[in-house]
């Protein structure tokens, strides 16, 4: 039941038209639901007082489904945490879209006059919609064509993004009390290269023109299929020991065994050390199961010669001669010189 009337508040918070834009489209459903389970965990944190941690969910629920007292009870938890520039930004956001909502309003001006002393404001008016990021972190909780963003006093690295992967970098050395306005153009969108010239190639009529050159001969791959089929019984060779050596390693001497004939023995046990042995072992044998393996497949892709080569015939005069015996075998060349 919580977690219904919890929706039904984000819901009727992000179509009001007084706490909400009238401008900005209605959030989804799956959004409103995603929206009430990061405010309900917002509200745990900070009822544990885990400040900056419940800060994070209201901020990620206003994402999903801006309204006014979601931004206001993130601005609560930034000041409950300590995090006095980080409220005032959200502070200047308020202001800017939720000015008639009177408890937003309240806390926007209270959180501001804490701040204007104490933080520089800087207002960046951007074209078209930006972020900022601050010192590495996300500055502003949403896109837009302007930002009010406060700084503690000190130096810090400003990053101005738009779409398309475009950003300016600023560094801006912040005083109390201070204030910088600054305008800023998106940089031209990168130019993509231009594709590749597509080959042509021309046809050939079938028989040659008289005096037109021969096209040089395409090289031969150098290996016979014996070769892929040999590395190919490898590999299968390869694979059998190794699930031998696997099922071996589970079973010889086994887990049961080693803890029964090692007790306070340490890695010093004789059970323990030949169990170690054999999954060195089955390790092994895995990377020379997956080096065949490859090798195999580059030797069948690159290398192989997958259709026969013309049979050459034999240089004149020569025959081939064989003979068996139960001593043994020879095998020669004969003929006339």
């Amino acid at each position: 039941m919580r977690r219904t009337l919890l929706v039904t508040v984000v819901v009727l918070g992000a179509l009001s038209p007084g706490v909400s834009l009238a401008s900005e489209p209605a959030p989804s459903v799956d959004r409103i639901k995603s929206a009430a389970g990061e405010y309900d965990a917002g509200r745990r944190a900070f009822t544990d007082k885990h400040f900056e941690e419940a800060a994070v969910h209201f901020e990620n629920a206003y994402r999903d489904a801006p309204n006014a007292q979601t931004l206001r009870s993130a601005m609560r938890a930034r000041r409950q945490a300590g995090q006095l520039a980080r409220a005032s930004t959200l502070a200047a956001l308020a202001q800017l879209k939720y000015a008639s909502d009177a408890p937003t309003a309240a806390a926007s001006r209270e959180t501001l006059a804490e701040a204007e002393p104490k933080l520089q404001r800087l207002t960046v008016a951007c074209d078209p919609e930006c972020g900022i990021a601050s010192d590495g972190r996300i500055a502003t909780i949403e896109d837009g064509v302007k930002h009010t963003l406060y700084l503690e006093a000190g130096s810090h690295a400003v990053v101005v993004s738009w779409a398309g992967d475009r950003s300016k970098e600023l560094r801006v050395d912040a005083k109390a009390g201070g204030k910088q306005d600054l305008v800023l153009a998106a940089p031209p969108m990168p130019v993509a290269p231009p594709p590749p010239p597509v080959a042509t190639v021309a046809l050939q009529p079938s028989g040659a023109l008289p005096g037109a050159p021969a096209a040089p001969p395409q090289p031969e791959k150098p290996l016979p299929p014996a070769v892929f089929f040999a590395g190919l019984g490898l590999t299968v060779a390869s694979a059998s020991v190794l699930v031998w050596s696997g099922i071996d390693t589970v079973n010889n001497p086994g887990v049961d065994a080693v803890r029964a004939q090692c007790i306070n023995q340490g890695e010093s046990c004789a059970a323990y050390q030949t169990g170690r042995s054999s999954q060195l072992r089955t390790n092994v044998l895995i990377g020379v199961t997956a080096g065949v393996f490859a090798i195999t497949g580059v030797v069948g892709l690159l290398f192989t010669r997958w259709t026969p080569r013309a049979k050459e015939p034999l240089a004149a005069g020569l025959s081939p001669s064989f003979a068996l015996s139960p001593q043994g075998g020879a095998i020669g060349l004969s003929g006339a010189f």
